[in-house]
């Protein structure tokens, strides 16, 4: 089993905990695509989506806000603290449901819309957030969304979008909800046919150690790969997971280095409870194969059938 279907798997159990323990039926089905917090057991999931929506909230005061794709609505939430008016938009009525539902502050609203045709009027927002959006829509649908981005949006506006990257380390080509998918200078290429001034950036989750001061609010951010010597090395900023871009026909916007830290180890935590499940269940099967070896023959005559059937096929 694969990094990312093992994740899906987890998601999965964690939402049918919570339906089960809360009775709580109308959550989303889970895809791994929609991030719904405090049900999704998966701590690097929720870490790069509010991640993301914390950098957005440095650029919403006092501004009317479309958060596009909006899913569960809890990045609408988010933003509603600091924007004078946030409009939340998702194809899925269950989405829309649920976020009306659970975000009730009086400066939300959700609707139900595309982002092929936005049910909001011409220059009518200040600031749009597309978070993980365009790569699940083939491209044609992308240039009609870009050019929908640019109705809604006022002159003077912004546009603040993420995707996956094809220059990821760990990029999954195999996801079936995404459609068509970016290497960074194709992703700044599709962005400049539609807006004069472009800065991005790149996310990743990383571990890292943190030194903190009692006298200095300062941050000295230090990359190294983990080895017995210390090495100090540049960031490699080729290979991020994902890209953020901020696109603006007035002013160029640099998007500023930024870390969120794990301060409760809950990321930590999680996956070494995995790793550590996973072993206890490879230990149980170690010691099933020293007692019976025809179990470890059977498990080898499976696997080669199995591989010469999906070859056939």
């Amino acid at each position: 089993m694969n990094y990312n279907k093992l994740r899906l798997m987890l998601i999965s159990l964690s939402i049918l905990s919570y339906k089960v323990r809360y009775g709580v039926f109308e959550i989303m089905q889970a895809t791994g695509e929609r991030f719904i917090p405090s049900v999704m057991n998966d701590p690097m999931l929720a870490y790069e989506h509010w991640h993301r929506y914390f950098l957005a909230s440095k650029y919403v005061k006092d501004k009317v806000v479309l958060d596009i794709a909006c899913g569960a609505g809890y990045g609408s939430d988010l933003l509603s603290n600091l924007a004078e008016k946030v409009i939340g938009i998702d194809l899925s009525e269950e989405s829309i449901e649920f976020a009306k539902k659970h975000y009730t502050n009086e400066n939300i609203q959700f609707k139900q819309g595309s982002i092929s045709n936005i049910p909001l009027t011409d220059k009518s927002v200040d600031v749009i957030v597309s978070y993980e959006t365009i790569e699940h829509v083939d491209e044609d649908l992308q240039h009609i969304a870009m050019k929908e981005y640019g109705r809604v949006l006022k002159d003077d506006g912004i546009l603040i979008i993420s995707t996956p990257s094809k220059n990821a380390k760990n990029y999954n080509a195999e996801n079936p909800y995404h459609l068509k998918e970016y290497y960074t200078d194709e992703f700044v290429d599709f962005l400049q046919k539609y807006f004069k001034k472009i800065s991005y950036a790149g996310q990743e989750i990383k571990f890292a150690s943190t030194i903190v001061s009692n006298d200095n609010e300062d941050y000295e951010i230090k990359y190294t790969n983990y080895s017995k010597i210390y090495k100090p090395i540049s960031p490699d900023k080729s290979s991020l997971t994902y890209l953020i871009a901020i696109c603006s026909n007035l002013e160029t916007l640099n998007i500023p280095n930024s870390i969120m830290v794990d301060s409760g180890g809950e990321m930590m935590n999680f996956y070494t409870s995995q790793i550590k499940s996973l072993q206890k269940k490879l230990a149980n099967i170690e010691e099933k194969i020293l007692k019976n070896p025809f179990i470890w023959f059977s498990y080898v005559k499976k696997s080669i059938f199995k591989k010469i059937w999906n070859r056939k096929r």
